[in-house]
């Protein structure tokens, strides 16, 4: 038993331990983009698929004595193609389809370990019924996603404070090699179990309909669905880091562990209860995401993505059948799981113009929980299991009305005066007309999401009037006008996130200015919503947009024998609210100073309702010999600039005591705590999180 135990455990423990880590890896390769985890999520569930495919044909078809030869052969070929370290060739070009190179990408990284990793579950379940007959092998199943809790508990707070990514890898592959020898001695041990009679099989189940099947599908679909969408939805607006990814996902496994451990765990009566209230507050967060502080939205989503996982899960463990279909009910689960993945992943973007896939989940919720309750309140044998039905269609019902309602508001919400909506992997752009009435007060507005990425005003006399975090007094304006003052001549500036292209109101005839942006939609909007840039052109000035992710692009320009020699650099490129944190790192500032003169200025868009990333930014200014100046500017209504925070990092003396740089620098709030410099392999949000009010 212990064997068996031990077994499952390490490899549930192995199989989610590798998901963060190689999505630390991947997310800067794609301009940290909260698509890349649920890439990432589309991959392992479909390799679960095939796992949970190759155990049930192995229990299936092939004799217990060969069934310990076939699969060390796999585990063999796993083994071959460690360590598991992504290789920096592999980076994408800007041109790749993020989709289909992620994927690839990660096949040939941890394809085959994490195959036979996800075929352990199933197969040593079935093992174990082999070799104690009698004994219920879901229990296990219970342990294998307690092991895979505990895997993403370890990561954020042990692994990866402690070590470096590359020590990651090469400790996850001695992990694996210590799990191979030990699947195979549980393979051992169960070949020389003896066969069971067919008759000795479970007699309950031997009858299955299509509407089961079809209930073992639909359930973890739905499951997988509602853990994607939702950690999309926490993402998309703060940042897409495995702290954020890790949370939705161990809830998930837990309520795997709970509903499996013991069926009398999910009391059906009681979270029921529980999910009429949680899909209240999750509708009136969908509808107003920011009248919330951050700890209290995670938590509302976070908790109505679990309590809808526990009725998806528990009603699917009610379902369940004895070990003669085990293999089976698993591998059906894992179909189940990697659709609803693809539906998230895949089809969601090219279905949806917004991210209406988390409502799409939730009104899936509550039609298969109200198919349940009519099953139940039809067919039950018991008066308790036929008010149960009752109780659980009468929350399904509730529910879905609700949820229809709140989608409807939001539709109507989002739709609002707005001319473009278009959603890539990069995310949602919006392009929405405000006061089209008023002929001077006119202005267009670009929403990623929820945020405003820009505006502009569209009459004549003032559409280059900087706005928003372009203001004449913001951190990149007093930097653009102050170095045109010192400079007396043509400027180079470069700038990391296109948006509107706002920055171009501040170049003068001659001027040289480079975007870097990974989204091509930013790219069409800008030129064809937006005037900055061709009114730039019409000055005189140079504009040239390089399409990928900066870093690499950067890099590679580098490589060519290319550096730009920029006068000013602006770091403005946001996924949602937050900087990718690539951008952030010391490996990112080094790369910065070698496209900018040595007098040149880093200009740092800071500004984040939920991080105080100043003090970061100030640490890393701090550790490549420069001074930061951090400018903390007021909004202002009629002139339609908003409060901004910017950090200002140079080495130049005589920007470092120009007057007007001195008047607008505010001064330095006290950090709460040293914050340690944050690198390609280290960077902790928890230290930068903002005090909630």
């Amino acid at each position: 038993m212990v064997l068996f135990s031990s077994g499952i455990f390490l490899s549930a423990f192995l199989l989610f331990l590798v998901q963060p880590l190689i999505g630390r890896y991947v997310l800067p390769w794609y301009g940290g983009s909260t698509m890349v985890w649920s890439t990432c999520l589309l991959f392992f569930q479909v390799l679960l698929v095939g796992g949970y495919g190759y155990a049930d044909a192995l229990i299936r078809y092939v004799r217990p004595a060969r069934q310990v030869w076939i699969h060390a052969a796999l585990l063999i070929l796993a083994a071959a193609t460690l360590p598991i370290t992504p290789n920096d060739a592999w980076k994408p070009s800007g041109s790749a389809n993020p989709v289909l190179s992620i994927l690839w990408l990660l096949t040939r990284t941890v394809g085959l370990p994490y195959l036979a990793l996800s075929s352990t579950g199933p197969l040593v379940q079935a093992w174990f019924a082999r070799a104690f007959p009698g004994r219920p092998p879901y229990r296990l199943y219970a342990l294998s996603n307690f092991g895979s809790f505990l895997a993403l508990l370890a990561y954020p707070a042990l692994l990866e404070p402690a070590l470096r990514l590359g020590q990651q890898t090469q400790l996850w592959s001695l992990g694996f090699a210590v799990y191979a020898l030990l699947c195979a001695a549980i393979a051992r041990r169960a070949s020389q179990a003896p066969e069971l009679p067919v008759e000795t099989a479970d007699q309950d189940d031997t009858h299955l309909t299509f509407g089961r099947l079809l209930l073992w599908l639909s359930l973890p679909a739905c499951g997988t669905a509602l853990l994607m969408s939702m950690t999309n939805q926490i993402c998309q607006d703060v940042a897409a880091v495995p702290l954020l990814w890790i949370l939705p996902l161990a809830l998930y496994l837990l309520s795997l562990v709970i509903s499996f451990e013991r069926e009398a765990w999910y009391a059906r009566p009681v979270w029921s209860l529980l999910l009429a209230v949680s899909l209240s507050f999750v509708s009136i967060t969908l509808l107003k995401p920011f009248s919330h502080a951050l700890a209290i939205q995670v938590l509302i989503l976070c908790g109505g993505m679990f309590v809808g996982c526990m009725a998806c899960h528990g009603e699917l463990v009610r379902l369940r059948p004895g070990s003669r279909y085990l293999t089976l009910f698993y591998l059906v689960m894992a179909i189940g799981g990697a659709l609803g993945g693809a539906f998230v992943a895949l089809l969601a973007p090219v279905l949806f113009s917004n991210h209406w896939e988390l409502h799409a989940t939730l009104l899936l919720l509550c039609l298969l929980l109200g198919i349940q309750g009519t099953r139940d309140m039809l067919w039950a044998t018991t008066v308790d299991r036929r008010w149960e039905g009752i109780g659980l269609q009468t929350v399904a019902v509730v529910g879905g009305a609700l949820l229809i309602w709140m989608t409807v508001v939001s539709v109507r919400q989002k739709s609002e005066d707005a001319l473009l909506t278009q959603r890539n992997f990069y995310g949602v752009l919006r392009v929405v007309d405000r006061n089209a009435d008023d002929l001077l007060d006119h202005r267009r507005v670009l929403y990623n999401g929820q945020i405003m990425h820009g505006l502009q005003y569209q009459a004549e006399a003032r559409r280059e009037v900087p706005t928003t975090y372009y203001g004449e007094d913001s951190g990149i304006g007093l930097s653009c006008l102050t170095m045109h003052r010192l400079r007396q001549g043509p400027l180079t500036i470069g700038c990391l996130g296109l948006g509107t292209g706002s920055l171009a109101v501040y170049t003068n005839p001659g001027d040289r200015l480079h975007y870097y942006e990974i989204n091509p939609l930013c790219v069409d909007v800008a030129e064809h919503w937006f005037s900055y840039l061709s009114d730039a052109r019409r000055r005189g000035a140079d504009t040239a947009i390089h399409l990928g992710d900066a870093r690499i692009y950067m890099e590679r320009q580098l490589a060519a024998g290319e550096s730009m020699q920029f006068d000013i650099l602006a770091l403005d490129a946001f996924t949602g609210d937050a900087i990718p944190i690539h951008l952030l790192t010391t490996e990112a500032f080094a790369l910065y100073w070698q496209h900018l003169k040595p007098d040149g200025v880093l200009a740092v868009h800071v500004s984040n309702r939920y991080l105080r990333l100043a003090p970061v930014v100030r640490r890393l200014a701090t550790a490549h010999g420069c001074v930061a100046f951090l400018i903390d500017q007021e909004g202002d209504d009629a002139q339609l600039t908003t409060s901004s925070e910017w950090v200002l990092v140079t080495r130049s003396r005589a920007f470092q005591l120009d007057p007007e740089v001195l008047q607008h620098c505010s001064d330095w709030p006290a950090p709460p705590r040293r914050v340690p410099l944050w690198s390609d392999d280290y960077s902790n949000l928890l230290q930068v999180l903002r005090k909630m009010n």
